[in-house]
């Protein structure tokens, strides 16, 4: 049995050594961090019993923990360098390139992490509530941190200008699919009075569909779009490297991972599993095997049409 002296002693030498904060390990186990740092004095006035059970289950589950590596928070994959390859050509050629993808295989989290690492890239995210030319605006100009108290669409639109102008910068437009064409052509006339990269992302049947279709409705976007990435499905080398960057290298689990970006969600659904099956493994203190992933799946996935017969 573990005894709760050694137990003080390892958490004293934790935090004296910075791996932990005592604040951090008294969130994990559940405490107040005056009702630690009282504990590891001695001084503590209430149960001390059930203190110290607390802190033996804490110091068990940390135990284990050197056994799986932490959960990657970002992967670079082929199709990440190939997104940031096309973010990069608009921002050096000052043009306007597409990226059409089924959901999931990496478009958004790419262009976030793109914006976190290179200086004036903005990016905004469109919906139903952002389908009309003022909400994208606003939309746009609260990302560049202008001003838009009481303005209309021309005064949005001439800030916005003034705004990218001799920049250099990238504007990112992800589910531009939400847009009709005023909207798209507002865009394009943006991104033509001010050189600045535009790079708008969407699905497939959703960008370039009904009215949109008509390349006489938006001919002069058409002409000014340099190049159409398109994603149509996961590629088997992402889910590759995504298994390198968790530790996963036996066969069984990578069949089960590709049988996983296979579904509809891909790359987004295979991380929910993945991480649901590192919280199971990591409570038994086991590696990551292909019955925590395939559980797991079953838990995080739900099949569309199964919604319509609740």
């Amino acid at each position: 049995m573990t005894d709760i002296n050694d137990v003080i002693k390892t958490i004293d030498e934790l935090i004296d050594g910075g791996v932990l904060t005592q604040y951090a390990i008294a969130r994990e186990a559940g405490i107040s961090d005056g009702t630690l740092s009282a504990f590891r004095k001695g001084k503590y006035k209430g149960d001390n019993d059930a203190i110290a059970a607390t802190m033996l289950s804490w110091y068990k589950d940390w135990k284990k923990r050197p056994s799986l590596p932490e959960p990657p928070q970002f992967v670079e994959t082929p199709t990440v360098r190939e997104l940031r390859a096309v973010f990069q050509a608009a921002r050096l050629m000052g043009c306007i390139n597409i990226i059409v993808g089924v959901p999931g295989v990496g478009k958004t989290v790419t262009a976030s992490n793109y914006c976190q690492e290179q200086p004036n890239t903005w990016m905004i995210t469109l919906s139903p509530a952002h389908s009309s030319v003022t909400e994208c605006l606003l939309e746009l100009a609260e990302e560049l941190g202008i001003d838009y108290t009481r303005a209309n669409k021309g005064a949005l639109s001439r800030a916005i200008r003034r705004r990218l102008i001799g920049t250099r910068g990238l504007v990112i437009v992800d589910e531009a699919d939400h847009l009709g064409i005023d909207g798209l052509e507002q865009l394009r006339a943006i991104q033509d009075a001010t050189s600045a990269g535009m790079v708008l992302i969407g699905n497939p049947k959703g960008l370039f569909s009904g009215p949109r279709s008509d390349t006489n409705n938006l001919a002069r976007l058409f002409s000014r779009i340099a190049r159409v990435k398109q994603l149509h499905e996961a590629k088997k080398e992402d889910v590759l490297d995504i298994a390198g960057a968790w530790g996963i290298s036996g066969e069984e689990e990578l069949a089960a991972m590709q049988a996983i970006a296979e579904k509809p969600g891909a790359l987004r659904v295979l991380t929910h599993a993945l991480n649901q099956a590192w919280i199971a493994a990591s409570g038994e203190g086991t590696t990551l095997t292909k019955k925590h992933i395939n559980t797991a799946f079953k838990e995080v996935y739900t099949e569309p049409d199964s919604l319509l017969k609740v």
